[in-house]
């Protein structure tokens, strides 16, 4: 990913502004919610956040045991995200962003996505990659990355394993933070690929 061209991806997003963010100070974000729709009670209870720090990447998970500790988590969700030089999503400016807008603004904190510094992964794929069935992550991970996953548990039962873990009840919660993890090193992976000198369309291990 450190070797992807940042002219590049300011061009795919169509921000030109993010070619001026250094590719270290790029921030990848996934959450997982009480609901795939909106409103104002969906709460988001786990945030998976990434950055390249030395020759590593770093991969937080932040984790809301109960509701009482809403206002904890996202203060520390916020630390994460505030030094970001520019948010990587995949669907993030119609989902993640606003739902932790959301509850940043029922908690009085101030909104850390006013930059349009944002690269939404989907909507540069989806310009780009043609004759696949659809444009969801789990799609291009398998034409793009050669990633295949195995007994994962889709983002639309993770509302259900958070409610069965809140009752008290032997639930899937665990899969939930596997699931999340496998999204954000996706973005990471499909970053790169967004960013090398070749067509978009081809596999990350093809020249």
């Amino acid at each position: 990913m450190l070797r992807a061209d940042p002219r590049r991806l300011a061009e795919e997003a169509r921000c030109p502004s993010l070619g001026e963010v250094s590719l270290r100070d790029l921030v990848f974000l996934d959450t997982e919610t009480t609901s795939l729709g909106g409103g104002a009670g969906v709460l988001v209870f786990l945030a998976g956040i990434a950055r390249v720090e030395g020759e590593e990447l770093l991969l937080r998970q932040h984790f809301l045991p109960s509701p009482g500790g809403e206002r904890a988590f996202l203060e520390a969700v916020r630390g994460d995200l505030a030094a970001a030089g520019a948010f990587v999503t995949f669907c993030g400016k119609s989902f993640d962003r606003h739902r932790l807008e959301d509850r940043f603004r029922f908690h009085g904190l101030p909104s850390l996505f006013g930059s349009e510094r944002h690269l939404d992964l989907l909507h540069p794929f989806r310009r780009n990659v043609r004759g696949i069935p659809d444009h969801r992550l789990r799609t291009l991970e398998d034409r793009l990355l050669g990633l295949r996953r195995i007994d994962d548990l889709s983002g639309e039962h993770a509302p259900q394993a958070y409610f069965d873990h809140l009752a008290g009840r032997r639930g899937e919660i665990e899969r939930v933070f596997e699931h999340n993890r496998i999204d954000v090193l996706s973005l990471v992976a499909l970053t790169a690929l967004l960013g090398a000198g070749r067509g978009i369309d081809s596999p990350i291990g093809e020249a």
